[in-house]
């Protein structure tokens, strides 16, 4: 089953399995042929948190290593890396067709426990999501609009000529799972949309010239949070350099609780003239 109107639970529900450490799971469309690589991480968070008891994702670094493909499954082999009585790991592979793997990824998993806490920054003053018009289509299309309610924040109200800011609203459609697992893995699912386009923004780089491409990701799951009530997702790129650039993330709910961070790197490099 793939195509553009996959819908984000049956997209993570990944397929049942003998062995719970190897699964697969359904892909999404996207215009190009290339895979959205926030599928890729949300499934390997749902495939390592299935072989987790009594702890939840709190961070995630992953690589991409070469491009996957929409219209073939994606398979999941999961190592059990460390089970402490605090902490879990797991090594996640994604495959498609052959033995080379497309994505490799390392989650880590944290038992509830309570502690000091704070918060730096609030988020900037922007509209409400409800004030702002649906976006239809993305500058990437990666199929997340058949699950997710898109509000995307004027540019001049985050102009930022340092930074190339931007923000955007994402709701899920429809109400989800309670399950902490799926909105933890939908959550990286999201952090993988238009992260690094404030990087090709801030340097005129969209179009059939360019070639871009994710090269690694990293989340931090600071609070729970559900991907059925809005989240501000704001966006910026503060360096770029050797046809390289890199992106930060941060999601806010409504009442201005940093939830998730994100970090992105990835290769915005300019094709030769034929």
């Amino acid at each position: 089953m793939n195509g553009n109107n996959v819908d984000i639970e049956t997209l993570l529900a990944l397929s049942p399995s003998a062995d719970p450490f190897r699964t697969s799971g359904v892909s999404q469309g996207r215009d190009a042929g290339w895979l959205y690589g926030g599928q890729l991480l949300g499934q390997a968070v749902a495939a390592a948190g299935r072989t987790v008891s009594n702890k939840q994702p709190h961070s995630m670094h992953a690589y991409f290593l070469t491009p996957g493909r929409f219209d073939r499954s994606v398979d999941y082999v999961v190592e059990d890396v460390r089970d402490g009585r605090s902490f879990a790991n797991r090594r996640v592979e994604a495959f498609q067709s052959t033995d080379d793997p497309i994505l490799h990824a390392s989650v880590s998993f944290h038992a509830p426990e309570t502690g000091a806490s704070h918060q730096r920054d609030a988020p900037p003053r922007i509209p409400a999501p409800e004030s702002l018009d649906p976006a239809h289509g993305s500058t990437y299309r990666s199929g997340l609009e058949s699950s997710f309610d898109i509000r995307r924040i004027p540019a001049d109200l985050l102009s930022d000529p340092d930074t190339a800011r931007r923000g955007v609203w994402l709701r899920a459609t429809s109400p989800t799972s309670d399950d902490p697992l799926f909105h933890a893995a939908a959550l990286a699912y999201l952090s993988d949309f238009e992260l690094f386009l404030p990087a090709l923004l801030r340097h005129d780089l969209l179009g059939d010239g360019v070639m871009a491409t994710s090269l690694d990701h990293a989340l931090w799951w600071h609070v729970p949070a559900r991907v059925d009530d809005w989240l501000l997702y704001i966006q910026e790129s503060p360096r770029t350099s050797g046809s390289r650039g890199l992106a930060y993330g941060h999601f806010y709910t409504l009442d201005g609780t940093l939830v998730a961070s994100s970090v992105q790197e990835g290769l915005m490099r300019v094709r030769e003239p034929a």
